[in-house]
């Protein structure tokens, strides 16, 4: 998803927020104000400034055969997620295996042979979208759904691909419907969600949230942005409830450790802060990629807890677990203006004796 929105972080200041992840394919983060930094004894630099950034699970988009659920680009079966939305093939692109090129043509002909059957045209979409021909498949779940109305696989399948070609709005539509025809179906509800969400609908986008958690409570995605949309809403303690729970439920889920740190050090309570933290940064790299969706964001986002570790250490006076807190958020992510300032600070303090 290309949007991005006006969202409140949890001082209450309004910014401008990169989308994450959604369940078929991208992820992101939300960064929020940083805290004023504050005056470190006669002589010495300012402190650092708190990295407040708070992670998302927004993503949407997941194709569907029977009662399994794919991300774009995995297999159908695999009920996995991939990092990327399937565009249309180009004259460049790898050619398709023999074995989905012969399920991609026995699939034509049957659809073919049985004009008017929407089954056949949503296998023959399934495919298609397989192979990464989005566009295609498009076109086959749109058929099916003019043949039958009530096909509500074929519009959320659609809707999915839709999402993937950056029609959010035609996307929306097709969601509502499939919800309408099903409302228990849960990617669909996650999906309205994130849209709502990413619009900056935060009411609309926490039913969702709520009416997916309703019918499958342990979704981490849905936790995670619920959790996200009640602390833009200032509703700080329901959101830490709701990321307490995620913990619960996953032990090792690096959002909601991050996140509840992040909460804590807005709320003053650093040493909470630095167990939150201390937990996340402990979580397996793999763990990570797979909740951000990419390696470069779980890379970013890692970096900032380790970053804020060595802000708390420098409030303690401890400069030099602070430089081993630094180093490691600069091995992960060296971009990072506030990670290299306060490194080289940090550097030059413990070589002027402070």
């Amino acid at each position: 998803m290309t949007s991005r929105c006006r969202w409140k972080d949890c001082s209450g200041t309004e910014s401008d927020g990169h989308p994450e992840l959604v369940e078929g394919r991208r992820s992101g983060d939300r960064r929020l104000a940083n805290v004023r930094p504050k005056q470190m004894g006669k002589g010495k630099t300012v402190r650092p400034w708190w990295a407040v950034v708070l992670c998302a699970a927004l993503v949407a988009g997941c194709a569907t055969t029977g009662g399994t659920e794919a991300g774009f680009g995995a297999n159908p079966d695999s009920g996995g997620t991939s990092e990327t939305v399937p565009g249309q093939r180009g004259e460049d692109a790898a050619p398709l295996s023999p074995e989905l090129q012969a399920e991609i043509d026995r699939c034509r002909a049957e659809a073919e042979q049985n004009p008017t059957d929407p089954q056949r045209r949503h296998l023959l979409a399934l495919a298609l979208f397989r192979a990464g021909q989005t566009r295609d498949a498009a076109r086959e779940w749109e058929k099916a759904v003019e043949l039958d109305p009530s096909f509500a696989k074929a519009h959320y399948n659609l809707g999915v691909c839709l999402y993937g070609l950056g029609k959010v709005e035609e996307a929306e539509a097709h969601w509502l419907k499939t919800v309408e025809l099903e409302p228990a179906h849960v990617s669909a509800l996650y999906n309205l969600g994130v849209l709502k969400h990413n619009g900056g609908d935060l009411a609309a986008a926490i039913d969702h949230y709520r009416r997916c958690l309703s019918i499958s409570p342990g979704h981490l995605k849905a936790q995670i942005n619920l959790g996200l949309a009640l602390a833009s809403q200032q509703e700080l303690v329901q959101a830490k409830e709701v990321w307490e729970q995620a913990l619960a439920r996953d032990p090792q889920c690096f959002n909601a450790s991050y996140n509840l740190g992040v909460l804590s050090q807005q709320t003053n309570n650093v040493a909470a802060a630095v167990e939150h933290w201390k937990r996340a940064v402990e979580v397996p790299t793999e763990k990570v990629v797979e909740e951000m969706g990419d390696p470069a964001t779980a890379r970013r986002v890692r970096a900032l807890a380790f970053y804020n570790l060595g802000v708390a250490a420098e409030e303690e006076e401890d400069l030099d677990k602070a430089g081993r807190y630094y180093r490691q958020a600069l091995d992960l992510d060296g971009t990072n203006p506030l990670i290299r300032q306060a490194w080289r600070s940090t550097v030059r303090e413990r070589r002027m004796g402070f």
